[in-house]
């Protein structure tokens, strides 16, 4: 794909073609124009090349870059959907955990949760609303559920594991919401 510079140097040799074109036909055809310049067309003209580069060279990639800030953070969040079925998965299908790595794996999902609600928050995609409270609530409920020992009596017991299972739940439908955000910014 050529670089602006060549782009600008092609729009610029077309317009110059063109130019010389008409310029030709005009001087040398066997047919009769009229000496007198529109000032209305001239302006027109202008204003239709400098907004064609203008879009070429200034919009363009500024939609793009814009473009593709949101795929990134969008697949920042898809990321942190995926790890967290994952790492509740093989704690809720064991049935039981090792407190020491079950703290590791939501402190993990807590940060990476929190970093992706902050950059999304920097590059003014979304702003502190009710689906980062909610996200950052859902994701500390189910570390609570699962961690109360209460709950806890060698296995995690069915009840509680199908209130995590909601709070996954409940996650997945926000994080929808979150990426429909930053598609519509």
């Amino acid at each position: 794909m050529p670089s602006n510079k060549h782009i600008d140097k092609i729009l610029l040799a077309l317009f110059g073609l063109a130019l010389g074109f008409f310029i030709g036909i005009y001087n040398y055809t066997p047919f009769e124009f009229q000496k007198i310049v529109n000032i209305v067309i001239n302006p027109s003209i202008l204003i239709t090349v400098l907004l064609a580069i203008y879009v070429t060279r200034i919009l363009t990639p500024q939609n793009e870059k814009e473009k593709q800030e949101k795929l990134l953070l969008m697949e920042y969040f898809k990321d942190f959907q995926a790890q967290l079925h994952d790492r509740c998965g093989d704690i809720l299908d064991l049935n039981s955990f090792d407190s020491i790595s079950f703290n590791s794996h939501f402190k993990f999902l807590r940060t990476k949760l929190h970093s992706s609600l902050e950059l999304a928050k920097k590059h003014n995609f979304i702003n502190n609303n009710e689906i980062n409270t909610n996200l950052e609530r859902e994701i500390t409920s189910i570390w609570e559920v699962l961690t109360d020992e209460s709950h806890y009596n060698g296995s995690i017991k069915p009840e509680y594991k199908s209130k995590a299972e909601g709070h996954i739940i409940k996650i997945d439908e926000l994080i929808f919401e979150l990426i429909s955000v930053i598609n519509q910014h």
